[in-house]
């Protein structure tokens, strides 16, 4: 590529990457050909047509489309240059079509152009020091030690001089956007002290200079011989430093198709669970309606279809009745489980199960109990659900509180002989139906439950003989028959009735009383406002079901988090703590938790929340979450952990105040920084993002960095990520679908 007049095009390079086409994608490559970014890949390289008639930028037409362009040379270089960051962000900017010229100089004529450069300085130098300039001077004598070092080094076959240009094209389909493309182009050069030129009057010759495949073209020889691309002399050392010889693109063999490469168009694939990874843990980050529920449910449908992979997932926004995550799980054969205010569905509390180990040195799995972790969740959630929406109470108050809750969870189970450490306490000789007939063996125990918890509360509270704590129970008394779907009891002994026989004891002046105590107190009705929580979880899932959806958006928005949290609960002892970690026994689950930041103020939220994520990790279970800013994460170390561990890291449209933030914690360069706060385009006045732009993403995994644009199959993937019910009848329309 150095031969004489060589012209090189500088691009990444990349190992050629197998692709592995499933049935049902092939519809992604038929329509890889679509626009991206407005313009077709062709347009660029063979419009149909180019007018030259302006001087400040040359406009392209191309099947009925108007685009423009423009081209900007280095005027002046900076003295020094720091490998693979000076030219970095210019060479990866967005949408730019950037090229170097690069041409050799011959050994006698660098020696006399050096010779020449030398004897110029020389007499420069004298000047500057007769006129008493001494900065001048200053300057003079360091481009002369550059000069003379260059000339020592090619005289002795150690170095060697070349003419170098550069050259960057823009396009885009408006000329105010390609205006302020360029306009912040120039202010990213200046801050390297780079100073780039346009090349008025010759934007037709600098366009075809930088087109792939194009001859060379004589830019002096334009309409107005006012601009040329500049030649700068270089050695072979500084030429090096142009080139960042990084290549942060990745995608693994493997994978689902994930999308395309926004620069290249090349298809990107993922394989969240492939080896040499952080963990298997994915973190999606980016503002409401840019498309991050949506790939994730496509990548969830994808993982399920092509690669045999669970997934269990919370779903937190509605989609007409019902969460947007359930048709994906219905799409794929899988369950959704709906929770209500008004429904029957329940998420208990005090799940518990046990689990599998695997010993890797004798190959033998054991079944183990791990109640204190299982109970150390219950009594976080339990005294979140007491101090929520409360003012903070004093550290006397929450001892208090949390002593209480404890005893009465270690009670609940004790009661039922489950013990720490022995799994076949969970289980008990009885019938259970099988084949049809009943049969004796094994059954699990019953589980505790709100209902249960609230009773013994007020067994403790009766017993209770410090003034001091009379207060305290009074409070929780209050705040936990919220929880209690339905209960009438008798506030003197306790008793508690049926409905039924709490309405047979109605008494002719309208109360109820009760019939065992002397006292004949007016019993008490308890009918909670959040009775998801009080009883046993129905939902019947295994290791054979594809996708279990928990569906909370029908749940009161105030009390979603809540329920999130208590629905982690069920994932960590349902589906999590059952994925085998066994190899002889391949078996991959994806757990997808949305909106999880709206958690992260509450101190007991967070460590419920790293909790699950220590088991999922454990248990090689990829733990996928939602939020709308990256910086959402720091702040608390528990969350905090969970952005380290996490292997793949989706950055969607961010605000432009986190910029600091981006460049401060990530890998990404300013260049690619910029980029990021790019994606997506800006919102309308409704607030609404541009639907062609949905699913533009940065993606970093171990350090790599891929941009890329997802694209569904518009056939058999709208039923499953369109989140507006006219969109998807149009699509389904248009596919030829009812």
């Amino acid at each position: 590529m150095f031969s004489k007049k060589s012209r090189v095009k500088k691009k990444s390079s990349k190992k050629e990457n197998k692709v592995y086409v499933e049935s049902g994608q092939k519809e992604f490559f038929e329509e890889k050909e679509q626009k991206a970014s407005g313009v077709f890949i062709k347009e660029r390289i063979a419009p149909d047509g180019i007018n030259p008639n302006p001087l400040d930028y040359m406009i392209i037409e191309d099947r009925g489309i108007k685009g423009y362009a423009m081209s900007l040379y280095i005027e002046t270089l900076p003295r020094d240059a720091v490998f693979a960051q000076t030219f970095e962000p210019l060479f990866n900017y967005k949408d730019v079509t950037s090229k170097v010229i690069i041409e050799p100089v011959s050994a006698a004529e660098a020696s006399k152009l050096l010779d020449k450069r030398i004897i110029s300085l020389e007499t420069e130098l004298i000047t500057a020091q007769k006129s008493g300039d001494r900065n001048r001077a200053r300057r003079v004598k360091q481009k002369m030690d550059d000069a003379e070092g260059w000339a020592s080094d090619v005289e002795g076959g150690n170095n060697c001089l070349f003419r170098v240009g550069f050259l960057f094209t823009f396009t885009d389909e408006n000329i105010d956007q390609l205006r302020l493309k360029v306009r912040d182009f120039h202010s990213l050069a200046g801050e390297k002290r780079i100073a780039v030129c346009s090349c008025y009057s010759v934007h037709p010759e600098a366009y075809l200079e930088a087109a792939p495949g194009v001859r060379h073209v004589n830019l002096e020889k334009g309409p107005i011989h006012s601009a040329t691309v500049k030649k700068h002399i270089m050695d072979i050392f500084s030429l090096a430093c142009i080139f960042n010889h990084t290549d942060t693109d990745f995608s693994h063999e493997d994978g689902i198709i994930a999308g395309r490469n926004m620069h290249t168009g090349l298809p990107f694939t993922l394989n969240i669970f492939a080896g040499g990874q952080n963990g298997y843990g994915m973190v999606a980050t980016g503002d409401t309606g840019v498309g991050k529920s949506a790939t994730l449910k496509m990548y969830g449908s994808r993982f399920v279809d092509f690669n045999g992979i669970r997934v269990v997932s919370v779903d937190f926004e509605s989609r007409g009745s019902r969460g947007e995550y359930a048709p994906a799980a219905e799409q794929v054969g899988g369950i959704n489980y709906t929770l209500s205010a008004k429904g029957k569905n329940r998420l208990n509390i005090f799940e518990v199960h046990e689990e599998i180990e695997y010993d890797e040195t004798t190959q033998r799995e054991v079944t183990v109990l791990h109640l204190t972790d299982s109970m150390a969740n219950m009594r976080r959630i339990l005294l979140h659900m007491l101090l929520v929406g409360k003012k903070e109470p004093d550290f006397s108050d929450i001892t208090t509180y949390q002593s209480i809750i404890s005893s009465i969870v270690q009670r609940l189970f004790s009661k039922r002989g489950i013990v720490d450490g022995e799994p076949e306490s969970l289980f008990e000789e009885g019938n259970l139906y099988e084949g049809g007939f009943i049969v004796s063996g094994k059954v699990r125990k019953t589980l505790p439950t709100m209902h249960e918890f609230f009773k013994d509360l007020l067994i403790a509270q009766k017993e209770n003989k410090n003034p001091y704590h009379e207060r305290i129970y009074s409070t929780m008394v209050e705040a936990y028959q919220d929880f209690v779907e339905e209960m009438y009891y008798c506030p003197c002994c306790l008793k508690e009735y049926s409905k039924e026989e709490y309405m047979k004891l109605k008494g002719s002046d309208g109360r109820h009383r009760c019939k065992e105590c002397e006292e004949g107190k007016e019993l008490i009705h308890v009918h909670g406002l959040r009775p998801y929580f009080d009883g046993h979880c129905e939902v019947v899932a295994d290791n054979n079901t594809p996708w279990l959806n928990i569906d909370i958006s029908g749940v009161p928005e105030h009390d979603r988090y809540l329920v999130q949290l208590v629905a982690m609960i069920y994932l960590k002892e349902g589906p999590i703590k059952k994925n085998s970690i066994n190899p002889s026994k391949p078996g991959k689950l994806i757990a997808i938790v949305d909106e999880l930041h709206r958690t992260f103020k509450y101190k007991e939220a967070r460590e419920l929340v790293a909790d699950v994520y220590r088991t999922g990790r454990k248990r090689n279970v990829s733990m996928w979450t939602l939020t709308q800013a990256l910086k959402d994460y720091y702040g608390y170390p528990e969350t905090e952990a969970i952005l380290k561990q996490a292997a793949v890291v989706l950055i969607f449209k961010q605000d432009y105040l986190d910029r600091e933030f981006l460049t401060e914690k990530t890998v990404l360069t300013p260049a690619q920084v910029n980029e990021v706060l790019s994606l997506g385009g800006e919102p309308d006045d409704r607030g609404e993002y541009d639907d062609a732009r949905k699913g533009e993403m940065c993606v970093i995994c171990n350090d790599k960095v891929n941009f890329v644009k997802v694209d569904y199959l518009k056939a058999s993937e709208a039923y499953v990520v369109e989140t507006d019910m006219n969109k998807m009848k149009e699509v389904l329309r248009n596919a030829g679908g009812q």
